[in-house]
């Protein structure tokens, strides 16, 4: 049997009254009638017949007087930055107009704003919950994701100037750092930010063959675990390799590379002459000893960007499952700043960041995600990847 609700109880209520004032007489019928009819209108013109509005005590103690008195280790687990790099990133955001083009009084400081936006990184889970972060920070939900969204575009509206190309210059001194590899200057991954709900709106273009509906981040990092480009937005579904033959770096290697320079990447990328990845279990080059050795110190090399992937996630834990509802309107749009913001901060800190340990996992070679377009392999690549396996075998 179904529950009845708080307003039909009433209802029946006020019916039972009326009967029993009948019964005694001590009113006409028709007053009784009358004022039954009047509190039933007032009961049926309202939605609930208790109120739905539970206000939860809020206090803004904890970020101004308890989040400045934390050690360094306490401030650093709530806001995942140290002291010294949450003054940096104040210092770079805070020109953005965003927050000076509204009227005194009506914001909170920068630095509040700022403290708010980074809880919210690195938190996931239940944990990421407005309720729980406008409890903490004493602020309303909607505050929560006004501030979010503000400091997003602040940090985003920064990204060239902390993730760019390196210029010939930067790729000849980023080619040295890599000898047993010559003229690799970077390598390339993709990564999937998990989404904790379906998308509202095409959900089966981003559920990935991780079985997890996710947004891809294609990323490429050099030798020292610096970001030097992302490429944010595809859904899950969509393949590692098309999501580089998309991007301005394939369609335009000339711009990007120096005569001999290329990336190194894992075998679900096409080979090319700009882009070298490891040898698949069909390969033909060699002994099979060789092979495993060019593979071994070509993954030694290569899970530098899994590293990246796992500092980053490992900092901004709402990487690993992010809590938002996506939408083709605007939901899809702010997990894409969100992950970017979370990009640009990492590069901005990468100098006091530890370096992120490496798994067997991590020296493993993707072989799982077959490439459909790995045929009809340019003369060229395959001459430029025969090259440094001998180069290779000679060391």
């Amino acid at each position: 049997m179904s529950q009845k609700s708080a307003k039909t109880h009433l209802i029946e209520a006020l019916a039972c009254n009326a009967i029993l004032a009948m019964e005694t007489e001590e009113e006409e019928i028709d007053d009784i009638i009358e004022n039954f009819e009047n509190d039933l209108s007032a009961v049926l013109c309202i939605r609930y017949a208790t109120s739905r509005t539970i206000k939860t005590p809020k206090s803004k103690e904890w970020i101004f007087s308890v989040l400045p008195n934390y050690a360094e280790r306490e401030f650093k687990e709530n806001l995942r930055v140290s002291r010294t790099d949450f003054g940096r990133i104040l210092n770079i955001i805070s020109p953005y107009e965003g927050f000076s083009n509204i009227e005194p009084g009506k914001q909170f400081p920068i630095a509040i704003q700022l403290a708010v936006a980074l809880f919210r990184f690195g938190v996931n889970g239940t944990g990421a919950s407005y309720s729980k972060l406008a409890q903490k920070f004493g602020i309303g939900n909607g505050t929560v994701d006004a501030i979010t969204k503000r400091v997003i575009k602040a940090i985003v509206s920064v990204e060239k100037e902390w993730i760019y190309w390196p210029d010939e210059t930067e790729r000849e001194k980023l080619a040295e750092l890599c000898p047993q590899l010559p003229g690799c200057i970077g390598i390339v991954d993709g990564s999937h930010i998990n989404l904790e709900e379906a998308p509202i709106n095409d959900p089966q273009s981003y559920f990935s063959r991780k079985m997890r509906y996710s947004i891809h981040l294609q990323g490429i990092c050099d030798a020292e675990l610096r970001l030097r480009h992302i490429l944010v937005g595809y859904p899950g579904s969509v393949h590692d390799a098309r999501v580089f033959a998309n991007c301005d770096i394939a369609k335009h290697p000339e711009n990007y590379f120096n005569l001999g320079q290329w990336i190194a990447g894992d075998s679900a990328y096409k080979l090319q002459p700009y882009l070298i990845t490891t040898l698949r279990t069909n390969a033909v080059i060699g002994t099979q000893k060789e092979r495993d050795k060019f593979n071994k110190v070509f993954c030694n090399f290569r899970v530098k960007i899994e590293q990246v992937y796992g500092g980053l996630k490992e900092i901004f834990t709402s990487l690993k499952e992010l809590r938002m509802q996506i939408n083709f309107q605007d939901g899809h749009q702010y997990a894409v700043q969100w992950i970017t913001a979370c990009c640009v901060l990492y590069n901005i800190i990468l100098e006091s960041l530890d370096e992120y340990p490496v798994t067997d996992e991590m020296l493993g070679d993707e072989n799982d995600q077959v490439n459909p377009r790995n045929g009809n392999l340019r003369p060229s690549a395959i001459e430029k990847r025969d090259e440094i396996f001998n180069y290779v075998q000679s060391r």
